[in-house]
């Protein structure tokens, strides 16, 4: 093999397409061994750079089964070794036969198949590989509108790919997808919709991604397919709820474990929350209820998602759907179960119910009402559901200053006599967020400072000592940089607590310094 094809002058005035299909199968198993010398897969990709050229090929040679067998075979040589030596010989070569595709007068079966593959690339990670399978397209504009014009599924193949690509994260990628796109005289519809929902479940993040804003584009565009993306995304949802169990051999031997979708869920909710964008009116108390439904997702990028998802609608329609959002949320809320999974559900529903009393400021009743909800909550005994309903209340209080500072009066109260260490850190939490939302004065009205300073000199009452430093604590945590004007006063308090004879008040203290130094801004430090 190695003298008689990589002597130049010999075989330049020999070859033909029929011994090239010859040397295939031999070049399929040569090329792929990273154990051969490097300068021995250069000549073979040097010859195949000469030997796929129209000067050994015809048009007729071009639609060989060998010779696209060898050609889709360089293309997944090119994807799963992208830094090989080699890599620009190959790209040249499937670069050469792309030219003489367009040579060829009659679609055929086995160019189709390359085609395909070539658009298979369009899900590869890496850009560049993505950008060259655009540009080989580009090439072959001629040939692809003959194959679309007698094979309609392989048209729309080409059309959901090509679709997508122009929603690429790259922009690169987006400007060749856009002009193939007009080459191709391409134009949206509707029918594309079954096809680019199955894109969401795709395991690539980026193709999520771009599936996620094709999703809401072409809803925009055919406003009667909202509904219908609604409907395909919650039951796949669904669907992809349940794990699959593990396989086993037929001795009993595990074959593949158990798998739990949550990628394919990270897809579905990403594109709930592009296609919330564009929900209308009429679907947004439904389109709630379907997220309320599904707040006990264990995994947190998905709950994230599917929160933000609700959050977007609520934001859009949320006051002229109070009447009925509310009640909903607050009896969800109520009747979340005592376990781990209501905990998840009570972390996304105060999340919802602060995000729908931020919009309505002209009502306050209405604002009163979310807002004791949500101080409610605070007593519930989990680190994500108190964080969360701290995060919402600085939007709320300003609307209602004369009820935030009652609410806060009777935290205060409740650090101070408290045995529970969940209702006191939730305390905490409001106490933190109540104080962010209100600014500075508020510390004067209550006399915070003061408070603080008389629970952490309690001498005989460690609980007292370890609820000063939880409410310091949570101010680092939730105030930042904004914190900074109380730091010189609590930090001979946090001095004192270090050494504390309690562990509790030990460790309540480390908490609130490194708190404290996290909320250091550079400025503060000087």
């Amino acid at each position: 093999f190695g003298e008689e094809i990589m002597d130049e002058e010999q075989w330049q005035d020999s070859i033909d397409a029929w011994k090239l299909s010859f040397l295939v199968p031999l070049i399929e198993k040569v090329l792929p061994n990273q154990n051969n010398p490097v300068e021995f897969q250069a000549k073979i990709s040097n010859f195949l750079k000469s030997a796929i050229n129209g000067n050994f090929l015809s048009s007729e040679d071009v639609v060989l089964p060998p010779i696209v067998r060898l050609n889709r075979f360089l293309v997944k040589q090119m994807c799963e070794h992208p830094t090989s030596e080699i890599f620009d010989d190959l790209k040249q070569t499937i670069t050469n036969y792309c030219l003489l595709i367009q040579q060829v007068e009659e679609p055929s079966d086995t160019v189709k198949y390359f085609l395909l593959d070539v658009v298979k690339v369009f899900k590869n990670p890496i850009e560049m590989l993505r950008l060259l399978a655009l540009k080989w397209l580009s090439l072959d504009d001629t040939y692809l509108l003959k194959q679309c014009a007698i094979d309609p599924e392989f048209k729309m193949i080409l059309l959901v790919a090509i679709y997508l690509e122009r929603f690429d994260l790259d922009e690169n990628c987006v400007e060749l997808a856009t002009n193939l796109w007009g080459l191709l005289r391409f134009i949206e519809i509707p029918e594309m919709h079954s096809s680019i929902l199955n894109e969401t479940i795709h395991h690539e993040d980026f193709v999520q991604s771009e599936t996620a804003e094709v999703i809401r584009e072409l809803a925009s565009e055919f406003p009667e397919l909202i509904n219908v993306f609604f409907n395909g995304l919650f039951d796949f949802y669904k669907k992809y709820l349940i794990i699959v169990p593990e396989e086993t051999d037929n001795v009993g031997r595990m074959v593949k474990p158990a798998y739990d979708p949550i990628i394919e869920r990270i897809g579905i909710s990403k594109a709930l929350i592009r296609l919330a964008d564009i929900i209308p009116l009429n679907m947004t108390q439904k389109f709630v209820e379907e997220i309320g439904e599904k707040l006990n997702e264990h995994d947190g990028r998905v709950h994230s998602n599917l929160r933000s998802a609700a959050i977007v609608v609520i934001k859009r329609h949320g006051q002229q759907c109070i009447g009925t959002l509310l009640p909903y949320l607050e009896t969800k809320l109520t009747n979340a179960p005592k376990t781990e999974d209501g905990d998840h559900i009570r972390q996304g529903l105060v999340v919802l119910m602060g995000t729908l009393g931020m919009y309505l400021g002209n009502e306050p009743n209405r604002v009163v009402q979310i807002f004791k909800t949500l101080i409610e909550a605070l007593s519930t005994p989990s680190e994500s559901v108190q964080r969360s309903v701290a995060n919402c209340l600085p939007g709320l209080v300003g609307f209602i200053e004369t009820e935030s500072i009652e609410t806060l009066e009777q935290l205060l109260h409740i650090m101070e006599v408290s045995d529970n260490y969940g209702d006191r850190r939730g305390a905490a939490y409001g106490i933190a967020a109540i104080v962010r939302g209100l600014r500075a004065c508020v510390i004067v009205d209550v006399n915070l400072l003061k408070k603080i300073e008389n629970m952490v000199t309690s001498k005989s009452n460690a609980n007292q000592r370890e609820s000063a430093l939880l409410i310091m604590e949570l101010l680092f945590v939730i105030m930042g940089h904004e914190s900074e004007p109380f730091m010189p006063g609590f930090i001979p308090y946090l001095l004192l607590t270090y050494g504390d004879n309690n562990a509790a008040v030990r460790k309540a203290t480390a908490d609130a310094g490194s708190g404290l130094m996290a909320a250091l801004s550079p400025y503060g430090a000087k």
